[in-house]
C-alpha cells in the first residue's frame, strides 16, 4: 500500500514538472506576443523620425527560433522609400527582418536589439554624376526621435545575417550596373566604445553590366571569410589576412579601409596555384566548354594592390603582377600541347578601371 502511494506521488510530481516546463514557455511567449505591437510602433516612429526617407512595415509577428537563443519579432515587408512620399522609389525592401531580443529583457520593456537577420529582398544604390549615393541621403538623419512613454530602441548587436539579398549599384555617369546577390552572409562581433571586432563569412553571385552589355565579370561565384577590426575614433577598418574565393581560384587578402576619407583603400591580394585556376576564374562562363578540352599546370602566381579613394567620383590606383613558370597546356582532345611555358606580366589598368568603375 505504501509503495502504491509513493508511486502515485511520484507520478504527480512528474506530471507537475512536465506541465510547468510546458506552460512557462507558453506564458513567456504570450507575454512576448503582447510586446510585438510596441516594437512595431517604436521601430516605425524612430526610423521615420530619424531618417530622411520613408519607412513602411506591413506587419509583425513572433518568430521564436529564427535568432535563437534570442526571441525574434519578424517585421514583414519592410520598405524604405527615397523620400517621405510613399510613391517615391523604393531603395530597400526586405521580406522578413527578424529583430532578436533577449526574452526576459523584452518582457521588462527593454527594446535592446541583440541580433538582426534579413531574408529575401533588395538594396538599390544609385551613384549620381557628382559621386553621391542615394542611400546616403535616404539614411541621413532627419529630426531626432521624440521622447515617448512607449520606450525607445537601442542596439547591442552580436550578430547580423543576410539571406538572398540582392544589392544593385548603378553608376549614372558611366552607365554601369554592378550586382551582388548575397546568397548568405553571417557576421558576429563584439563592440566597445572605441572599437568593433567582427568576423564575416559570405557567399554571393556577382555581375557587372557595362553600357547595357554583360561584361566578362558575370555569374561569378565569390566567397569571403575575413575578420575585421574597426576603430570608431578614426573610422579605419583593418582587415586581417582573409580568404577570397572566386570560382575555383583562392586569393589571400588583407589591408585597411579609411571610411572617413572617400573610402580610401589600401588592399593587397595574392594567390598561387599549381594550375591556371587563378586566371580561369575570370574567363566568361560560356567559354567553359572550350576550356574543358585543355589540361594545364605550372607555378602560377597573381599579386595585386588597390590604393586610394574609391567614392565621390574618385578611382583607386590598381597594380597587378602575374605570371607562371614550368607550365604546360595540353589539348586532351587532339593530344597536342605546349611545355616549358613561362611568362610574367604587369598591369596598371587605369583606363580599364575608368571604363568599368562602379
Amino acid at each position: 500500500m505504501l509503495g502504491s502511494k509513493n508511486s502515485s506521488f511520484s507520478t504527480k510530481v512528474v506530471i507537475t514538472v512536465m506541465l510547468t516546463l510546458l506552460l512557462v514557455p507558453l506564458v513567456l511567449m504570450g507575454l512576448a506576443y503582447l510586446q510585438k505591437d510596441q516594437v512595431l510602433r517604436v521601430a516605425l516612429r524612430e526610423m521615420n523620425q530619424g531618417l530622411q526617407g520613408k519607412v513602411a512595415i506591413a506587419d509583425a509577428r513572433i518568430s521564436p527560433f529564427e535568432n535563437f537563443p534570442y526571441i525574434s519579432i519578424d517585421l514583414q515587408k519592410v520598405e524604405v522609400h527615397e523620400s517621405k512620399l510613399l510613391d517615391s522609389d523604393t531603395v530597400i525592401f526586405i521580406e522578413d527582418a527578424y529583430i532578436g531580443f533577449d526574452l526576459l529583457a523584452l518582457l521588462r520593456g527593454n527594446l535592446e536589439v541583440r541580433k538582426i537577420k534579413l531574408e529575401n529582398g533588395f538594396v538599390r544604390l544609385v551613384q549620381a554624376s557628382d559621386g553621391s549615393l542615394n542611400i546616403t541621403k535616404v539614411l541621413s538623419s532627419g529630426q531626432p526621435a521624440e521622447a515617448s512613454d512607449g520606450g525607445s530602441m537601442s542596439f547591442a548587436l552580436s550578430a547580423i545575417e543576410l539571406t538572398n539579398i540582392d544589392v544593385l549599384k548603378f553608376n549614372e555617369e558611366a552607365a554601369n550596373l554592378a550586382e551582388a546577390f548575397v546568397e548568405t552572409a553571417k557576421s558576429s562581433f563584439t563592440s566597445s566604445q572605441d572599437e568593433i571586432v567582427a568576423t564575416l563569412s559570405s557567399r554571393l553571385l556577382f555581375n557587372l553590366i557595362i553600357d547595357s552589355d554583360t561584361s566578362f565579370l558575370h555569374d561569378k561565384h565569390i566567397s569571403l571569410k575575413t575578420a575585421i577590426h574597426y576603430n570608431t575614433k578614426d573610422n579605419v577598418l583593418n582587415l586581417s589576412p582573409s580568404e577570397l574565393l572566386i570560382e575555383r581560384a583562392q586569393f589571400l587578402m588583407e589591408g585597411r579601409i579609411d571610411l572617413k576619407n572617400d573610402l580610401d583603400l589600401d588592399l593587397t591580394f595574392s594567390g598561387q596555384k599549381p594550375n591556371f585556376d587563378l586566371f580561369l576564374a575570370f574567363i566568361p562562363e560560356e567559354l567553359d566548354p572550350l576550356i574543358s578540352r585543355y589540361d594545364n599546370g605550372g607555378k602560377v602566381y597573381f599579386d595585386a594592390s588597390i590604393k586610394g579613394p574609391a567614392i565621390n567620383g574618385k578611382v583607386p590606383h590598381i597594380e597587378i603582377d602575374f605570371g607562371c613558370a614550368d607550365a604546360f597546356v595540353e589539348n586532351t582532345v587532339v593530344d597536342k600541347g605546349i611545355n616549358d611555358l613561362y611568362f610574367k606580366g604587369h598591369l596598371t589598368p587605369c583606363r580599364a578601371i575608368s571604363l568599368i568603375k562602379t
